[in-house]
């Protein structure tokens, strides 16, 4: 108890995920009994995740082929009621391991507000405008995903995979491959007979749009923050976020320090290391 821990670099800490996710991919069966259990699925699709969020093109998307070649399961956005409360099944065949988080207050129905432009990006035969939000007091909110009720799913999913799948076969220049993927799960997100499949003739161009198409189908699922780091660490698709508050607008620009929390002191008293920097 009285050692003094060194600080891991980020990236002994990916090493360290890996590693245990590999080690688990082993002894786990292909696919649980429950979902609420690990599976091999589970363990590639959190890989696949993870070297996303490294830049590992590559790997990334040898283990989102991996887990689709398994189970490459769609959820047809048709066959839900949009009108319900929670239009989701928490078991739906897309999830692969369940897992939530509990909202916090600020979460709540009452005191979250979407984003207005991401709200208005979703088309009117874009299904998904309607399972995932409701109107309240005249302003959009998140109504529930995955898990099925109103707290935010956190676990993993075959949209996700795919996601991933899409955006590294473009990103190593596989775009007839990336369009195909793409717009297999994009019909299934539409009213039938209303989306219009998209081609991807140029690289840039087609990222954009599956990385716009990844923020509102992965909405409250804990990844947009990633994702925001990874982007600001390219050239040419870095996220400038902007919030308006009372009046005043509020900016946090790419790579600021202010996207790191600070330690908190009682740790660092604990246990001397140097502090992030704000």
């Amino acid at each position: 108890m009285n050692d003094k821990m060194q600080r891991s670099s980020l990236k002994q800490s990916y090493e360290y995920v890996l590693s245990d996710l590999d080690a688990a991919a082993k002894l786990l069966p292909l696919s649980p009994a429950n979902k609420l259990r690990p599976s091999r699925l589970a363990a590639w699709a959190m890989s696949s995740r993870i070297y996303l969020a490294m830049a590992n093109y590559t790997a990334a998307l040898q283990y989102a082929q991996m887990c689709l070649s398994s189970n490459d399961q769609l959820l047809d956005y048709n066959s839900l009621n949009v009108s319900a409360n929670f239009p989701f099944d928490r078991f739906n065949k897309e999830v692969i391991l369940s897992v939530y988080i509990a909202n916090p207050a600020i979460l709540s129905q009452n005191n979250h507000v979407i984003d207005s432009a991401l709200y208005s990006s979703y088309g009117a035969d874009d299904l998904r405008r309607q399972l995932f939000f409701r109107i309240n007091s005249g302003l959009p909110r998140f109504k529930g995903g995955y898990f099925g009720v109103a707290n935010c799913f956190v676990g993993l999913a075959v949209d996700k995979v795919y996601l991933n799948a899409v955006e590294c076969l473009l990103r190593t220049r596989q775009l007839k491959e990336a369009e195909n993927l793409f717009n297999k799960l994009m019909a299934t997100r539409w009213k039938t007979g209303k989306y219009v499949p998209v081609s991807f003739d140029v690289q840039s161009t087609a990222l954009k749009t599956v990385l716009e198409e990844r923020r509102k189908s992965l909405l409250f699922r804990c990844l947009r923050l990633t994702d925001i780091k990874r982007l600001n660490e390219s050239t040419d698709q870095k996220v400038t976020m902007r919030r308006k508050l009372n009046g005043n607008e509020i900016v946090l620009s790419p790579n600021d320090p202010k996207y790191i929390l600070p330690i908190p002191q009682k740790e660092l008293l604990l246990n001397p290391m140097t502090q992030n920097p704000r």
